[in-house]
């Protein structure tokens, strides 16, 4: 297992780097069966499931969210609003992996989120927990969390 040279720092604390406080995410195979991936996520309480998108799928929005905001063609807020960020959201892929693992047709919650915060900066967002976070689910409520390319632990998220 890989040990963290620095500590972690979340909005100017130190975070606690007990085994009891913080711990590494295990990948899962997205190729397992749903039984076993069910179970997995009943189990951890989420799934990981690494290089489970085309890599450039992920990075070709990458750059239109970047080259889009950083030009100021559209404001944060006008991106996530678009038709691109809707198109993201509800890609073949994952809409279709939500389908099957749900056992039915899942719904896209109003509220889609961009996290982005530029590399060193003192603010970000706390933990949290999403179904306390987005006030309107239940425990069949899934996230997806979606990095836009590669981004090592020490970047934080």
């Amino acid at each position: 297992m890989r040990t963290l040279v620095k500590p972690l720092v979340s909005n100017g604390y130190t975070l606690e780097m007990t085994p009891e406080r913080l711990g590494w995410l295990e990948p899962t195979d997205a190729s397992l069966p749903l039984k076993q991936l069910r179970e997995k996520y009943h189990q951890n309480g989420y799934l990981w499931l690494k290089r489970f998108f085309e890599r450039d799928v992920i990075l070709d929005f990458r750059n239109y969210f970047f080259e889009t905001i950083f030009s100021g063609a559209k404001t944060f807020f006008e991106i996530v609003s678009s038709q691109e960020y809707e198109d993201f959201c509800t890609m073949p892929r994952l809409w279709n992996f939500y389908q099957k693992f749900l056992e039915g047709e899942p719904y896209l919650h109003k509220r889609k989120i961009i996290r982005f915060t530029h590399p060193g900066e003192d603010n970000c967002t706390g933990g949290h927990y999403d179904l306390i976070y987005l006030r309107a689910g239940t425990d069949r409520l899934c996230t997806s969390w979606i990095p836009l390319g590669d981004i090592p632990v020490e970047m934080g998220s």
